[in-house]
């Protein structure tokens, strides 16, 4: 018994003295996937639009087409989030209410992000409603953000007001 021992311990400091003696292995760190952006190469992208109803050009003063700046060459602009306040007229013609709100490139129905608004109080003559929403939306050089607005109400003479913030990444 004492001798199936003394050939299991010899084993056993054999097998150690192997291991001990090899190389240790390398050890690579995988590449960066291509989808992943440094935060170093992330640029801060905020930009507000405020408009008045009576500028809109719409007949009837119900739409709205908020235009942003281009994309500049060389970069792809990430929106993450857009913002605002919305003041309607509310009447017994106007039922102060919004119908639509989305993001698209200017000159182009696709693709489009639609953004939801909250009443945030009626007053007299005109309802508000704010927009608050994280959303995902991508421009590529050259192309021009866009909201658009549709509502059931003439919203003669109030003033509005629309941020898109996220960031540029340069593109190759």
């Amino acid at each position: 018994m004492r001798n199936l021992i003394s050939i299991g311990a010899v084993g056993i400091l054999v097998v150690i003295g192997i291991l001990v003696s090899l190389p240790p292995a390398v050890v690579q760190s995988a590449p960066i996937p291509t989808g992943v952006v440094p935060a170093s190469d992330l640029n801060p992208y905020q930009e507000t639009k405020t408009f008045n109803w009576d500028n809109c050009n719409f007949a009837g003063q119900q739409a709205c087409a908020i235009t942003f700046s281009a994309v500049p060459a060389g970069k792809r602009l990430i929106v993450e989030n857009i913002s605002g306040e919305l003041v309607l007229s509310f009447g017994a013609e106007d039922l102060g209410t919004v119908r639509t709100v989305k993001l698209s490139p200017a000159n182009a129905e696709s693709p489009s992000w639609h953004v939801p608004t909250v009443l945030q109080s009626t007053f007299i003559d005109a309802t508000t409603h704010a927009i608050n929403s994280q959303v995902l939306a991508h421009f590529e050089a050259g192309q021009v953000p866009r909201v658009f607005i549709n509502t059931d109400s003439t919203n003669a003479g109030f003033n509005n007001e629309l941020t898109l913030s996220g960031h540029f990444v340069q593109v190759q």
